[in-house]
């Protein structure tokens, strides 16, 4: 596997993103009617732009194939000017998990945080195995800091 930093221009790296979220992505993410099961690629373009723009990376097999990613942008509170990273995704393909390859996405995305001099916050946005996740990322030295909570599907 091979750790590549992705172009927002390039085409490549589009088709290759859009491979791995149509065909894995939108298939297993829960999270009942926000599910990405009916994945807008419009809404997804825009998306890939604004994240590659700032910071993305895959993972790459032997193939060429993208079989995980992180995209980075920046945002900012609503009661601050304060701005911090944040990720628009960080997936990765589930018969690739438990590779390290999200450790690999993570210390490069808070790296990246710490050159800029800039807090990093990633999410975990889906209703499957949410407890092995927040473990996995404490265990990389992330705070928990906050929590999400849905009402109704």
């Amino acid at each position: 596997m091979k750790l590549v930093r992705l172009q927002a221009n390039s085409e490549r790296d589009f088709e290759r993103m859009y491979d791995l979220i149509v065909h894995n992505f939108s298939r297993e993410h829960k999270m009942g009617s926000l599910s990405a099961s009916e994945f807008n690629v419009e809404k997804g373009l825009r998306w890939w732009t604004i994240n590659a723009s700032c910071a993305a990376w895959a993972m790459e097999d032997e193939e060429g194939n993208f079989v995980a990613s992180i995209g980075l942008h920046e945002d900012e509170p609503w009661y601050s000017t304060k701005k911090f990273l944040t990720d628009g995704w960080l997936f990765v393909r589930k018969d690739k998990r438990y590779q390290n390859m999200a450790t690999v996405l993570i210390e490069t995305a808070k790296e990246f945080a710490k050159e800029r001099g800039m807090p990093l916050m990633i999410g975990i946005f889906n209703i499957e195995e949410i407890e092995g996740k927040v473990k996995a990322f404490q265990l990389m030295d992330m705070k928990l800091v906050s929590a999400i909570f849905m009402a109704g599907e």
